[in-house]
């Protein structure tokens, strides 16, 4: 069976759609421009979701990715790749998910899962994992994915926890903390100008002292994206009196969300008491302007994937509340012929055979510890 990605003419693709049908493109490089302009004016994209940012990954991932046109007019975009006989949108981001235009509609929207249905198994393809993006990246509202997955018959097998405020105050922050806010931050310095190589050095000490861990990305990777994303990602740090950074955060900046990507120093003897809680305000006020969130990351373990009570509890003091982050299956339904074509297929895409629920949760959580 061929799965390769046909190409595709642009003048077909301007005469392809017929009476308001949906017409499905598999991913080129030469429609990079077109992806990162619709998800530049989309209602719910932002820098993560382009080709531009997905492109430090490399060969990573199989990329199986779709873009969907109405009229002649691109309307969507889908970021996948193929793993274990699944489609999953996608492991290397914190959520994938279908990237939707501002005119798209619900039934369009209704169009283009039923396109990707037929995609997913032209391709002899049963099973997709979609992590739609969360509600605080929209521009506009956009929930359709999740309305039209669960009357597919899709269900949620993942959730992870996130910490998340509203801006520009942290209004629900705890009375302890808006008087260390008041005392102790003001004495603490934050630079903004920190060079990545000295930061990085300083971020993987504190993660193999305190969490026996290392961050996701490699200093390379990271330096590869602040050359792509100048304006999106920013170093706060904050040195001793010998000069040397003792605490730091590594900042995302979408339209309209503050992401604190890496934070350390809480619990390092020569921080400040209140140095996080002196970042967490830097980033406000450095950023803040023009953005209504802050998102302070999941609070899950990296060990078993459970909520880590002490983690979420750190967030909560100084103002954040619980968001979820779902992750949905969607598994088809085979006839007689697809199964003798499958049958050389994982277990995973047998689990609506076998009812076995179980495996499909706790497979969910493990890939995606230490994605970002």
């Amino acid at each position: 069976m061929n799965n390769e990605p046909q190409a595709v003419d642009a003048d077909m693709v301007k005469a392809a759609v017929r009476g308001g049908s949906v017409e499905v493109i598999p991913y080129e490089p030469r429609w990079e421009e077109a992806w990162d302009a619709l998800v530049a004016r989309s209602r719910n994209g932002c820098f993560k979701l382009t080709r531009k940012f997905l492109a430090y990954h490399g060969d990573r991932f199989e990329d199986r990715s779709l873009m969907f046109w109405f009229a002649g007019r691109l309307v969507a975009v889908l970021p996948l790749h193929e793993q274990d006989q699944e489609w999953v949108s996608h492991r290397g981001l914190p959520f994938g998910g279908l990237v939707a235009a501002p005119e798209l509609t619900t039934e369009q929207t209704q169009a283009i899962f039923a396109a990707l249905e037929t995609q997913m198994r032209s391709a002899g393809i049963y099973t997709l994992r979609y992590t739609p993006v969360p509600a605080i990246y929209h521009t506009h509202p956009f929930e359709d994915d999740r309305f039209i997955l669960h009357n597919r018959g899709a269900r949620v097998v993942g959730i992870r926890f996130a910490a998340r405020a509203r801006l520009p105050q942290l209004v629900l922050m705890q009375d302890r903390m808006k008087k260390y806010l008041r005392q102790a931050v003001p004495q603490i310095r934050v630079e903004s100008a920190v060079e990545l190589a000295e930061f990085w050095v300083a971020l993987t000490r504190y993660l193999e002292w305190r969490h026996e861990a290392m961050p996701v990305h490699s200093q390379a990777e990271m330096a590869d994206l602040i050359c792509r994303f100048p304006e999106n990602i920013k170093i706060l740090a904050i040195r001793d009196p010998d000069k040397r950074i003792v605490a730091g955060s590594l900042i995302f900046l979408t339209q309209h969300v503050i992401r604190l990507q890496y934070g350390f120093g809480g619990a390092a003897p020569e921080a400040p008491k209140s140095a996080v809680l002196a970042l967490d305000m830097a980033a406000i006020e450095h950023y803040g302007a023009g953005r209504e969130w802050i998102d302070f990351g999941t609070s899950m373990s990296p060990k078993d994937g459970a909520l880590d009570h002490r983690l979420h509890s750190q967030k909560e003091r100084s103002g954040a509340r619980g968001m979820c982050v779902e992750t949905w299956l969607w598994q088809l339904e085979r006839n007689n012929a697809e199964f003798d074509r499958g049958n050389n297929c994982n277990l995973a895409s047998f689990l609506p055979l076998i009812n076995c629920h179980e495996f499909a949760v706790v497979t969910e959580f493990m890939p995606r510890m230490f994605t970002f």
